[in-house]
């Protein structure tokens, strides 16, 4: 069950929570390389670091948790292309 409302500057309204995010987050994302669309913004610089835990997971075992949803696969992507995400975090 979704637990929580963000507005977006739009005023379109996406409910977040454990059981919505990725479908919430697919449903808006832009065509742009990031969340909003040609600029990086907010929830870019939020959820960048999320994706590269997760592109760590990934790299241990396939989780799968992105098959479903191409936008997101997309932006996780553009985000970590970003230098200022690639230099966030040393080099091995």
């Amino acid at each position: 069950m979704c637990r929580a409302c963000w507005l977006l500057a739009d005023g379109r309204a996406v409910q977040l929570g454990s059981a919505c995010l990725k479908p919430c987050l697919e449903s808006v994302l832009r065509d742009g390389p990031c969340f909003a669309g040609a600029s990086f913004g907010l929830v870019d610089a939020v959820f960048a670091p999320a994706w590269r835990y997760l592109d760590t997971f990934d790299g241990l075992c396939e989780l799968g948790v992105f098959t479903d949803t191409p936008r997101l696969r997309r932006w996780r992507h553009e985000l970590s292309q970003r230098p200022s995400v690639r230099a966030a975090v040393a080099a091995d």
